[in-house]
C-alpha cells in the first residue's frame, strides 16, 4: 500500500511538473531558455570564451596549460579531449577559477545555480529521466552510451537537452595528462556552492546512466586539489 501511495504521489508531481512546462508554453522565454517547473534555464552548456566585462578566458589546447593554470589559480577553459572542431557544439569545460573570478562567467541576466537550485530541481527523483537528451548511440539517434527504457516518451521533455558529455575529474601528475572522462555515460556541471569550510572548491552536480540503464541526478560533492573541469549551465 505504501508503495502504491508513493507511485500515485510522484505520478501528480510529475503531473503539476508537465502542466507548469505546458503552461509555459504560452509564456515568451528569452532565447536558448526553457522552464522546468519553476526555474528557467539555458537549454545548453556555456561556451563563453570572455568574462561578462570582455575579458578573454584561456584557452588550453594541452595538458600543460590545464594543469598550470590550476597550480596558478589561473581561469581557464578547454573543449573535451581538447577537440574544439569537434566538441565547442557541447559547450566548453571551465576550471574552478574561471567560476570564482570576480569578473563573472555568467552571461548579463543568468547566474550559475546554487546547491539550493539543484536541491529544488530534483525534489522529484523522476526529473532525470525528463533533462536526459533523447536517444543512444545503438541506433545512432543520439550519444548516450545506454538504452533508457524508463519514460522512454518523456525524455527531454522540457529541453534542456542534458547530452553525456563528459567531464574532467583531474589529471595524473606523473604521466602529465589530463583525464577525460565518461563520455555517453555522464555530463557534470558546476554550482556556485562553496564545499563547506574550503570557498576554493566548488560543489558540482551531475547527470549519470549506467550500463543497467539506472539513470541518476544529484549533487556530486566536490573534487579538492584535482584540476577538474565541468560544463556550467546557468539559470535565471
Amino acid at each position: 500500500m505504501n508503495k502504491l501511495i508513493k507511485g500515485t504521489l510522484g505520478l501528480l508531481g510529475l503531473s503539476l511538473i508537465l502542466l507548469s512546462c505546458t503552461t509555459a508554453q504560452e509564456e515568451v522565454l528569452p532565447q536558448g531558455a526553457v522552464r522546468v517547473g519553476n526555474q528557467i534555464w539555458m537549454d545548453h552548456n556555456l561556451n563563453e570564451k570572455t568574462f561578462r566585462n570582455g575579458d578573454a578566458i584561456e584557452l588550453c589546447q594541452d595538458p600543460e596549460c590545464w594543469i598550470e593554470a590550476f597550480r596558478n589559480k589561473k581561469p581557464a577553459m578547454l573543449y573535451y579531449n581538447f577537440d574544439e572542431t569537434a566538441n565547442a557544439q557541447y559547450g566548453a569545460l571551465y576550471n574552478v577559477w574561471a567560476l570564482l573570478d570576480e569578473r563573472g562567467l555568467a552571461p548579463e541576466g543568468w547566474r550559475v545555480p546554487l546547491k539550493e537550485d539543484i536541491d529544488s530541481l530534483f525534489k522529484d527523483q523522476s526529473i532525470p529521466f525528463f533533462l536526459r537528451s533523447k536517444g543512444s548511440v545503438h541506433d545512432g539517434s543520439g550519444l548516450w552510451k545506454h538504452v533508457s527504457y524508463t519514460f522512454t516518451a518523456q525524455q527531454d521533455t522540457f529541453g534542456f537537452n542534458a547530452q553525456p558529455v563528459g567531464e574532467v575529474p583531474g589529471y595524473t601528475e606523473a604521466l602529465n595528462e589530463v583525464n577525460f572522462n565518461a563520455w555517453g555515460e555522464r555530463v557534470s556541471w558546476w554550482t556556485a556552492s562553496p564545499l563547506e569550510n574550503n570557498p576554493d572548491v566548488l560543489k558540482f552536480w551531475t547527470l549519470y546512466q549506467g550500463r543497467h540503464g539506472n539513470f541518476l541526478g544529484h549533487m556530486a560533492g566536490a573534487r579538492i586539489d584535482a584540476a577538474a573541469g565541468h560544463y556550467v549551465r546557468c539559470l535565471k
